[in-house]
């Protein structure tokens, strides 16, 4: 703004990944204090229980060498599920709604989920999915996360999912992710040994 006190708001996509991949490699870097060499680059996979690929997805990323958080199988039993609290929540009001959300099973599905989230260093939006996975990818990328979208079969068109890599299949997520670690391990890890 120096000078003519205007903002120059021209830039490419490659200026974009910089800046956002640089300010998560910063927060990451502050986040991860007493992560140790042997540790590794954390997933989070966000999706919908009703999603057959996100556990295939899952297991492609763990063969891969990722730690991933599985929310239908998160480390401390913390799955979560509207079911538990009460069997008719889909015609809830929004008051019961409300309600719910401080219910302790909600709390501590919230408090696991999004202690994930904030660790991780990738975010994985598996298609199809609802809301609260949109949330959790949207998140994660205004984090400066690494955002990666699969989308296995035709969807409605999102403008909002050039935030991310692109993927149409399992394969291509891994390729995505193990380039991003490639790309940033170093920064992330700087005491590692490459030969690791």
């Amino acid at each position: 703004m120096a000078g003519g006190g205007k903002f120059d708001f021209r830039f490419q996509i490659s200026d974009f990944r910089l800046i956002r991949t640089g300010a998560g490699r910063m927060g990451l870097m502050g986040r991860m204090g007493g992560r140790g060499l042997a540790e590794k680059m954390r997933v989070y996979v966000a999706s919908s229980w009703r999603n057959g690929y996100q556990p295939l997805v899952v297991e492609a990323l763990r063969g891969a060498n990722f730690e991933v958080y599985d929310f239908r199988n998160p480390p401390e039993g913390t799955a979560f599920a509207w079911s538990e609290i009460d069997g008719g929540w889909q015609s809830w009001t929004t008051a019961e709604y409300a309600e719910a959300l401080g219910h302790p099973l909600a709390e501590a599905g919230y408090a696991a989920d999004m202690e994930a989230l904030e660790a991780c260093d990738i975010c994985v939006l598996v298609m199809p999915s609802g809301r609260s996975a949109h949330l959790e990818a949207g998140y994660a990328a205004g984090a400066g996360k690494h955002l990666v979208i699969l989308i296995p079969q035709a969807c409605d068109a999102e403008l909002m999912y050039k935030m991310g890599d692109i993927c149409f299949a399992i394969e291509d997520v891994v390729v995505s992710c193990e380039a991003w670690r490639e790309e940033h391990e170093a920064d992330l890890f700087p005491d590692a040994d490459p030969g690791e």
